[in-house]
């Protein structure tokens, strides 16, 4: 049997970030290469490498998806999906659109 990588990702709805955080992603990744962002037509996957957390306090982007970042580097997952459709979490920022 051959080895598989699987790798965990978080999926979360959109409404726990504010529409701004997708164009602040947008900028890092053009710019500073600090976030890895493929967007698609309802939200966006973003990559958790390892300095991930560093690069979250040099940006302003919304608790809500600093607090969702965290979760899934904690929970140990490679990737956060933001959907959406995506599950809405308690105990987790959201915001009106």
């Amino acid at each position: 049997m051959s080895d598989f990588e699987i790798e965990k990702t978080l999926v979360a709805s959109t409404s726990h970030v504010l529409p701004d955080d997708f164009d602040i992603l947008d900028r890092a990744n053009d710019i500073e290469h600090t976030f890895t962002v493929k967007e698609y037509e309802y939200g966006c996957r973003l990559y958790l490498h390892d300095g991930i957390i560093n690069n979250l306090g040099s940006l302003k982007l919304s608790e809500g998806i600093k607090e969702l970042v965290l979760f899934a580097v904690f929970g140990d997952c490679a990737y956060l999906k933001l959907d959406s459709d995506g599950p809405i979490y308690e105990g987790f920022s959201t915001y009106e659109w």
